[in-house]
This record gives C-alpha cells, structure tokens and sequence, in this order.
C-alpha cells in the first residue's frame, strides 16, 4: 500500500509538471504530447456560439424525446424535473443522444474534424458516435453523483507506440474541480 501511495505521488508529482494543454493551432506541440504522453487537451476548438448552439441542441433533444411523464416534461431550466431524466451510473447516455442533432452538430464543426484529420494525418476519416456524457448537477441530488472509470488512457504511449485509437470528448461547460475534472 505504501509503495502504491509513493508511486501515485510520484505520478501526480509528475502530471503537475506536464503542459498538456495547448490551444489548437499548436499542431506540432500538441500531438507531440499525445503521442509521448497518451493524452492531451486541445483548447479552442469551438467558439461560444458553436458550444451554445451544441447546448442548445442537446437540451432540446433531452426534453422533446427522452422518456417523460405527462404532468411534469423535462425542462432545462427546472432541476426538478429532471429525476426522469435517467443516466447510467457514469452519465452515459446512449441509445438516439450520440446520433441526435447536437452530437452530429458537434461532430461537423470543421475544427474538430481538423484535430482527428491531423492526429491521423488524413482527412478521410471513418469515427463512431458511441456516448453522450452528461452529468446533472450531483450537489442538487445527491443521488445523481456519477462514477467515473478511473483515469486511463485509451491511447497508451507505452505499449502501443503508433496511433492506436484515440478517443476524443468535447466539454461544453468549463472542467473545473467543481464538475469533477
């Protein structure tokens, strides 16, 4: 147990020391990173208006087509009535969410495709829409805290030296402490 608390000091010792976020048209810095490091942040991919109207889009898909009793629907701006509203125990919605028109609206913003275009140096791409994540505000109710899978990394820089698979995720809201990130 002591040897894994060192070794997990030692590692967040080291993560404090990492640049790994770097604005998008720093191409050469940040896939550097992702292949050195398996993993990095890409900043300024979407302006306001695009995570607004992709807000905007996947609210509109959760109140007009996610189950819904007759009295009370799903409304964005009313916490309580969004009990209905059911997650899985990480927040994955999936099912119609990932092929909704927030996530295709999302998936055709031209920075983003130009990120997996030069990860793979190739504009050509073929990607799947797998998962929606999305987390209600857990200090409303306390029985919305979502469980994550733990950090790992998808693309491991350590055994799998090439380009492997790399999974990509678009925050709409800030990650800060607050949200879990």
């Amino acid at each position: 147990w002591r040897e894994h608390l060192k070794t997990q000091g030692q590692r967040e010792k080291r993560m404090q020391s990492i640049q790994a976020s770097f604005d998008s048209d720093d191409f050469s810095s940040w896939r550097e990173h992702l292949k050195t490091e398996g993993f990095v942040v890409v900043r300024k991919v979407l302006c306001p208006g695009e995570v607004h109207n992709a807000i905007d889009l996947f609210w509109t898909h959760i109140e007009k087509t996610l189950p819904q009793d007759d009295e009370k629907p799903i409304d964005r701006s009313n916490m309580d009535t969004w009990h209905q509203w059911s997650l899985d125990s990480r927040g994955f919605m999936t099912r119609n969410t990932p092929q909704c028109k927030g996530s295709w609206f999302v998936r055709s913003i031209p920075k983003v495709h130009d990120v997996f275009a030069k990860i793979w140096d190739e504009k050509d791409l073929l990607v799947s829409m797998d998962a929606v994540i999305a987390w209600k505000p857990w200090w409303y109710h306390s029985g919305w805290k979502p469980y994550t899978e733990g950090l790992h990394l998808d693309q491991n820089p350590f055994k799998k030296k090439d380009f492997a698979c790399v999974q990509g995720m678009v925050p709409l809201y800030n990650v800060t402490t607050t949200v879990g990130g």
